[in-house]
C-alpha cells in the first residue's frame, strides 16, 4: 500500500470518528457541571472502613471492602492458588499464551 493511499484510508477513518465525539453529551462543555461530578474529579475525603467478621483474609485495608461485599453476598473466598497456577493466570492475562515448562519451573522454586 503506497503512502499516499495509507493517508487517504486515515483520513477516512478519523473523519468518521467525529460525529461519534461530536455528539457526545460531553463535546464542547456542554454537560460540564455533569462531568465535574464524575468520581474521578471529586475531591477526596474521609472513607470508612466497612467492618467484616472474618478478618483472616485481611492483608491490606482494600481488602476490606472486598471481604465485606463478600459477606453481604454470603460467599466466602477461594483458597490461595497455587503457584503453578499464578504462572498460568498471569502467563494467559499478560501473554494470551500458556507459560513454558521452564518459566513455570523457575516460579515454582523462586515462591
Amino acid at each position: 500500500m503506497s503512502l499516499n493511499r495509507f493517508l487517504q484510508l486515515l483520513a477516512f477513518w478519523a473523519g468518521t470518528l467525529g460525529p461519534i465525539y461530536a455528539s457526545s453529551d460531553l463535546a464542547g462543555g456542554k454537560n460540564l457541571e455533569a462531568a465535574r461530578e464524575f468520581w474521578s474529579y471529586r475531591p477526596l475525603g474521609e472513607v470508612k472502613l466497612p467492618d467484616v467478621k472474618d478478618e483472616s483474609w485481611l492483608r491490606t485495608e482494600v481488602d476490606r471492602f472486598i471481604v465485606a461485599r463478600q459477606e453481604a453476598a454470603k460467599v466466602q473466598p477461594n483458597d490461595p492458588a497455587s503457584p503453578h497456577t499464578l504462572m498460568r493466570r498471569a502467563s494467559f492475562d499478560l501473554r494470551g499464551l500458556p507459560p513454558t515448562p521452564e518459566e513455570v519451573e523457575n516460579f515454582e522454586q523462586e515462591a
